[in-house]
């Protein structure tokens, strides 16, 4: 399935007949993620140790767990104070 990620700014459609809305999903989603040099690591909440997880070959779960996972990743971030260094990450907003 071709495709990249390069830049904070976009966003993939995988449209594949092997995946489409099954839980499958979501694998080649969280492999692109983990894969890019935007991608903070496991360590950076449990949303991004999820996206790892599933990349690793972990089930993916459904509609509503993709959900949940990104408006964690997303509250996380947004609450984050602005690194000192680029690429250092302040923590989780949520632990557990």
């Amino acid at each position: 399935m071709p495709a990249s990620l390069s830049g904070r700014n976009e966003s993939v459609k995988f449209t594949n007949e092997t995946h489409g809305s099954c839980p499958a999903a979501m694998s080649p989603v969280a492999e692109l993620l983990s894969a890019s040099p935007h991608f903070a690591g496991p360590q950076h909440c449990p949303a991004d140790a999820w996206i790892a997880a599933v990349a690793a070959g972990a089930t993916d779960g459904n509609p509503e767990a993709w959900r949940r996972y990104g408006t964690l990743h997303h509250l996380t971030t947004v609450s984050e104070p602005e690194p000192v260094n680029p690429g250092e990450t302040s923590g989780c907003l949520v632990r557990g």
